[in-house]
């Protein structure tokens, strides 16, 4: 089992165990967990024992710079995004969006 499926059942309940928790409304789960890997990636610490690279974020361990990552984190939860015309998105991130 890999480290993401293993995050995912620690930190959400409806992913506990699928005999027990199960949700209630598919569509919204699919947008709990884009939120969840949202904050995972770009909120989140990236905590290894290192006191030099201990104050940086997953997105950053990726290759992404610090501002960025500050600008695309306060931009979401103070602006509201709607999707472009011309953007384009995966069928899966499409389909749940439109919660189908």
């Amino acid at each position: 089992m890999g480290y993401l499926s293993l995050t995912i059942r620690k930190d959400m309940a409806s992913h506990a165990r699928e005999t027990v928790q199960f949700p209630r409304n598919v569509s919204n789960l699919m947008l709990r967990l884009n939120l969840y890997l949202f904050d995972h990636n770009v909120g989140k610490p990236y905590r290894i024992n290192d006191p030099v690279k201990r104050s940086r974020r997953h997105a950053q361990q990726a290759g992404m710079r610090r501002e960025h990552l500050d600008s695309i984190y306060q931009d979401a939860f103070t602006k509201r995004v709607f999707m472009k015309k011309d953007q384009r998105l995966s069928p899966s991130a499409l389909r749940t969006l439109n919660r189908q």
